[in-house]
């Protein structure tokens, strides 16, 4: 059976709305995470028994920022299906919507992207808690100073961010 254009565009608008709302929800996720995190960490280093086990916690970031990374990564599918079919149901002679109230047809994202971003940060992420867990297992917990190359790490984690996302954007579009 046919579903009506009105319909459709309904069904895709909610759709669009869900994923959006689901991502947003990985990313306040991720944020608390942090935030517990640095509360951890804060409490590890107060604490001189719990200072040699302290890069765990930092591991553990580790392992948690590739999962989210990864969990929005396989999300960015379902948000630009929708905007793709919003553009399309919008531009069809059928729905005569007109072009100065195309809601899918004006979303454009241009080079700086939501997409990019959690690339960059996940990567620059990647590579500081990484360094960091090397660190704190190296020196017994003891993070009176930063290692000196940290800024390096963390570049090289934003690089590696950077890559990531033109991969997949060379890959799925």
């Amino acid at each position: 059976m046919p579903i009506d254009i009105a319909d459709r565009y309904k069904l895709i608008f909610e759709e669009h709305h869900y994923a959006s709302d689901f991502r947003a929800k990985i990313v306040q996720a991720w944020c608390l995470f942090y935030a517990a995190f640095a509360a951890g960490l804060g409490w590890a280093q107060a604490n001189a028994s719990a200072k040699p086990v302290s890069w765990v916690l930092s591991a553990f970031a580790l392992v948690i920022t590739v999962f989210m990374w990864a969990v929005d990564f396989r999300h960015r599918k379902a948000l630009a299906h929708s905007k793709r079919i919003g553009r399309a149901i919008e531009e069809s002679r059928e729905a005569a919507i007109p072009e100065s109230q195309r809601f899918f047809a004006s979303i454009t994202s241009g080079w700086l992207t939501h997409s990019l971003i959690i690339d960059v940060l996940s990567g620059l992420m990647f590579g500081v808690l990484l360094r960091a867990s090397r660190f704190l297992k190296s020196s017994s917990g003891d993070l009176s100073s930063l290692p000196p190359d940290i800024v390096w790490w963390a570049v090289g984690g934003g690089v590696l961010g950077v890559a990531v996302y033109l991969v997949g954007l060379a890959l799925y579009g």
